[in-house]
């Protein structure tokens, strides 16, 4: 065998491994990988693998669920269309909404943040309405909200 045979095989004995830790944040969670790498004999970068897992964080209401609040007007003519409005704020997933009303009916915007109310034929009653958020996660602790308004002469 050759001299520089030797002094290649030598050197690649003895190069080093070079051991790094990489953290990754996404959308389901976090994980961490070790990767490690090869230097080779220095003619050029080495090669290496790099495994890790993620696990899902846990559950946190406060980030997760989002506030409601349904809006309404005080009191609105008889026969005209009311508008009852929801806001979300916050909280993961991907809402859906469904209303009901007390009398009346929903005129339009089922399954929206928005809806318009029939009052025809309500004088003097009082509808509330309720709108139920589902597509959130299972452990909120809150997926209604009310408003109530005042049919008027």
């Amino acid at each position: 065998m050759s001299r520089a045979l030797l002094i290649v095989i030598a050197l690649a004995a003895c190069s080093k491994r070079n051991t790094s830790t990489t953290t990754t944040t996404g959308p389901t969670g976090n994980g961490t990988g070790t990767t490690n790498s090869d230097p080779g004999t220095g003619t050029g970068p080495g090669t290496g693998t790099s495994t890790g897992t993620q696990t899902p964080p846990p559950f946190n209401s406060e980030a997760d669920c989002p506030a409601i609040q349904v809006k309404a007007p005080d009191s609105v003519s008889q026969g005209t269309k009311a508008r009852v409005a929801a806001t979300l704020v916050g909280g993961t997933g991907t809402p859906t909404y469904k209303w009901t009303v007390s009398a009346g009916s929903v005129a339009s915007g089922q399954g929206t943040a928005v809806i318009t109310v029939d009052t025809s034929g309500l004088k003097g009653t009082s509808v509330v309405a309720t709108l139920e958020i589902g597509g959130v996660p299972t452990q909120c602790a809150t997926t209604s909200a009310t408003a109530t308004l005042l049919v008027g002469p």
